[in-house]
């Protein structure tokens, strides 16, 4: 069950309004602002006036999608005075317009309007001050309240401190750093749209990439900061030294990238966004067996990684339970850069494609070794977790590649559209899969703070545990050792682009 939590009190005059007490309380699709005299009768719903300041979040939906850059105003509904819309915003691509009004307490008309051209407008909408309410706005259609609460946001404090464990400098500094910019966005839009009075603050610690500062970094968030939630680690070797303390302190800790499999068995207080390896190297070759028909495999992978050793494994396992008999494998140690002859003798098996299990550094260094040395395109490598950032560093490497991943650029939601304009227009360039984990991750968290109502860390992990919510990777929820269910998704490269493969 989605998680939300309502003022009860106010439900009860918000009911009337939904089941259309009396009125219709929509004006639309013109834009005549008629006195408050000449409306229908408001129905039978309770205000307040008691002079404290709203906050609505206002959400325009056209057609059954959300409509970004339109403007939305509020005017306080006054009988026998012409409407002042003095309270506006804009919607941002997910149609979200976040509106606070002063001295709250009536009723509200609303109206939209695109580059000055009126879409519609809406009447008779209760707003009590010291309340957060949202509001759907359809065009065409009638406004439909979806939840009131107060602005003291169900009992969280006004700052929310969360720790943040990521790989900021290292080999995956880079990556981490897109993570941090999904993370950003999505806090930035809870403070925004989802929170009442309550802000969300980060406490970033930098793991330099490596499992041991990673470690240090949860136990300083947990003993000096005493946080109770850490959005945190990047690598799967670093969370599997890291969730353990968090399990043992009872601090949820949340991964946004580790996809190491038996990480969520760890403990009840453990989380992570990526669905686990055994997932997506099964789904995967399932695809690239049967339906690509490329039976011959080889594997690169790199034995000291803790989400390349499970992913080796995981792939032992899918392609026996698939009857295919892997040709051969080649291991190598975290900091190896040279893979030529490794490369070398997987050429000489003849192989219909190569899996790579590896960080996100050598995902890139390997197929470029592989063209390099002459390995042709027609033998495309499977490099697990490739992100669409990589293809320019991998350059025409890239060509032909194929990636088992937990998020694209084409999946076709609202949630997804949306997330990647607001992207551009906050980073100016294109978010990859490191950003929509990072975005995803600080998303469920927000709402499950929202839902529990509380920073303890009990209420959170119950919350995390039941949640259900559409998301930029799909319908996300855990399973009952803290994994997601969402499907993997296979992708190749043509053209310098991802295209997705299978259904």
């Amino acid at each position: 069950m989605t998680i939300s939590f309502r003022n009860a009190f106010l439900l009860v005059s918000v009911a009337g309004m939904i089941c259309g007490c009396g009125t219709d309380r929509t004006v639309a699709p013109s834009m005549s602002d008629r006195a408050e005299t000449s409306e229908q009768p408001l129905g039978k719903l309770a205000v307040d006036d008691n002079a404290a300041t709203a906050v609505v979040v206002a959400t325009v939906i056209g057609d059954g999608e959300p409509l970004g850059g339109v403007a939305v105003a509020f005017a306080r509904s006054i009988s026998g005075q012409s409407p002042n819309f003095a309270w506006t915003d804009t919607t941002d691509a997910y149609g979200r317009a976040r509106v606070d009004i002063a001295d709250a307490g009536g009723y509200y008309r609303v109206r939209a309007t695109r580059d000055g051209n009126p879409l519609g407008s809406w009447s008779s909408i209760p707003v009590n001050g010291g309340h957060r309410v949202t509001i759907d706005l359809p065009i065409g259609g009638t406004a439909r309240v979806t939840d009131v609460s107060t602005l003291a946001s169900g009992g969280l404090p006004a700052v929310v401190r969360v720790g943040v464990v990521l790989p900021l400098t290292g080999d995956g500094g880079p990556l981490g750093q897109i993570v941090r910019n999904g993370m950003e966005l999505a806090r930035d839009e809870a403070n925004r749209y989802e929170f009442g009075s309550a802000t969300l603050q980060f406490i970033v610690e930098d793991s330099e990439s490596t499992p041991e500062v990673a470690a240090a970094a949860f136990e300083k968030l947990i003993y000096e900061d005493n946080v109770t939630v850490i959005l945190g680690p990047g690598y799967s070797s670093s969370a599997a030294v890291a969730f353990p303390i968090a399990q043992e302190n009872r601090v949820v800790a949340f991964s946004p990238t580790a996809a190491a499999a038996g990480l969520g068995a760890i403990g009840d207080f453990v989380f992570r966004v990526p669905a686990p390896v055994s997932r997506i190297a099964q789904s995967t070759l399932e695809v690239v067996t049967s339906e690509l028909q490329l039976n011959r495999i080889a594997v690169i992978y790199d034995s000291t990684d803790v989400f390349s050793a499970s992913g080796y494994v995981e792939t032992v396992k899918a392609l026996a339970e698939l009857g295919v008999e892997m040709l051969g494998a080649e291991a190598f140690a975290t900091g190896q850069t040279d893979f030529t002859a490794a490369l070398t003798r997987i050429d000489n098996l003849k192989p219909d494609v190569i899996l790579v299990w590896t960080r996100p550094l050598e995902r890139v260094a390997i197929p470029v070794q592989g063209r390099q040395l002459g390995i042709p395109y027609g033998i495309p490598f499977l490099v697990f977790g490739f992100a669409s950032s990589q293809i320019e560093q991998a350059g025409p490497a890239a060509e032909g590649l194929i990636t088992g991943t937990f998020w694209s650029h084409s999946i076709e939601t609202p949630e997804n559209r949306a997330f990647i304009e607001n992207y551009r227009v906050r980073f100016g360039g294109e978010p990859d899969l490191f950003a929509a984990e990072g975005y995803v991750c600080v998303q469920i968290l927000a709402a499950a703070l929202k839902g529990a109502g509380s920073t303890r860390s009990e209420p959170v992990r119950d919350a995390l545990a039941t949640i259900e919510l559409p998301t930029v990777v799909g319908q996300f929820a855990f399973d009952a050792v803290g994994d997601p269910t969402y499907p993997a998704v296979l992708q190749v490269v043509r053209n310098g682009r991802f295209e997705t493969l299978g259904n």
